[in-house]
């Protein structure tokens, strides 16, 4: 009853072509225990929510999501984003921002000690395509490895969840830059991985359509490509759930 009913809710909120025994991974209300999920969203744009018409990305939704299935749900954060109520605009988003520099801001600002998540969901690498020109911005292994080097350092036990980045439409050329980024990612999580992080990598590449999940910039979402991607999100969560400790 469960899975049939979040197949509902999944479609209320725009996400269509989802059944329970194919899409889904299977969990119950029970599989988190009833720990609260403490959710820290890093990154740039697209973690502030740019393109979609109410500011809130795929945030929202993925309260809704989460909350549907019975968990306890907070986000975290310094900034501000989008039209949800204080605290649930809380986010680490710096539109514009590489890597290494969204890492400069969390520890200027002693964000990571101060806010205490137990799930970071970071979507960050875009802007190191943007700056692909000012060598070495597109070194996806060594900044994400010092920003993963953080989160373990500082918060050993949270579960970090790294998204590749999605494609664009802007300029094709950009499509090398973003392949190496993303498997510059993939393998600083990998690496992190066989430390014994709790880490797991989020491949976003192909989650949009190209042709109906973007603005017209080509390189930010739409609605219903945040839609998608709060789907995925939730997914991610379900699948790694049994990995999240209680928040400190």
């Amino acid at each position: 009853m469960v899975r049939f009913s979040l197949v509902a809710l999944l479609g209320a909120v725009g996400i269509t072509g989802v059944n329970a025994g194919a899409q889904i991974p299977s969990f119950s209300k029970n599989n988190n225990a009833g720990v609260p999920l403490r959710i820290m969203p890093v990154g740039a744009s697209q973690v502030a929510g740019t393109g979609s018409t109410d500011g809130n990305g795929w945030r929202q939704n993925l309260y809704n999501l989460l909350t549907y299935d019975g968990k306890s749900v907070s986000y975290a954060g310094t900034q501000n984003f989008g039209k949800l109520v204080w605290p649930l605009n809380l986010v680490e988003a710096y539109p514009g921002l590489t890597i290494i520099e969204v890492l400069g801001k969390l520890l200027n600002d002693n964000v990571l000690s101060q806010q205490k998540p137990n799930v970071i969901i970071a979507t960050i690498g875009s802007n190191n395509c943007v700056k692909r020109s000012k060598s070495p911005y597109d070194d996806g292994v060594s900044q994400m490895s010092q920003v993963l080097d953080q989160i373990r350092d500082q918060l050993p036990d949270t579960l970090t969840l790294v998204a590749g980045v999605t494609r664009w439409l802007k300029d094709n050329q950009n499509d090398p830059c973003i392949q190496k980024v993303n498997a510059g990612i993939q393998q600083a999580v990998a690496n992190h991985q066989a430390y014994g992080q709790k880490v797991q990598f989020v491949d976003l590449y192909d989650v949009l359509d190209p042709g109906a999940d973007y603005i017209g910039d080509g390189l930010h979402p739409n609605d219903g490509g945040y839609k998608k991607l709060a789907k995925t999100w939730f997914e991610a969560i379900l699948a790694w759930q049994g990995e999240i400790s209680a928040p400190r």
